[in-house]
């Protein structure tokens, strides 16, 4: 397996680390301790043209990448995956005014929800298909306003 990405340096503009290096070991370790991770290369991307060229490389070698900002949502199921890092995709913008939030895959949701409370806001990290932006809910919900009453961003219920 080790052939399969030993060039993989090349392609991208951030870390990789090999089964050997030094780092490696802490670099492939999930949040949860309990589950062992068994890849044969750990990506530390630097930017979204990183991501698309792990992606590519990847398809041409027939070979699973997944995705972990910072270990969460650890598997045993990653045998001869390419273990992506998002941490370094950390940009975020709150838009206020608009009561958005554009959040790369690295940003934790404590940073997201200490960004967004100055504004009265909060947000629900989530996916939302389509688009690079964390789901925006108010904390509790107007239970009379359906789903598509509710925007991505609003401010706090004050109750």
């Amino acid at each position: 397996m080790i052939n399969k990405v030993k060039d993989l340096r090349t392609f991208v503009r951030g870390r990789v680390l090999l089964p050997g290096d030094d780092g490696f070991d802490q670099a492939r370790r999930p949040w949860d301790l309990a589950v062992e991770q068994t890849v044969p290369a750990v990506v530390e991307v630097a930017d979204a043209a990183d991501v698309a060229a792990v992606v590519r490389f990847a398809r041409v070698r027939e070979m699973a990448v997944s995705a972990q900002p910072n270990g969460h949502g650890a598997t045993t199921n990653l045998d001869g995956a390419i273990l992506l890092r998002t941490r370094r995709l950390d940009s975020l913008r709150i838009d206020p005014a608009a009561r958005r939030a554009s959040v790369g895959a690295g940003v934790s949701s404590g940073s997201l929800q200490a960004a967004a409370a100055p504004h009265g806001l909060t947000g629900l990290p989530g996916k939302l298909p389509g688009r690079q932006r964390h789901r925006c809910r108010p904390r509790r919900p107007d239970p009379l306003a359906g789903p598509a009453a509710l925007p991505r961003l609003r401010p706090h219920d004050r109750r």
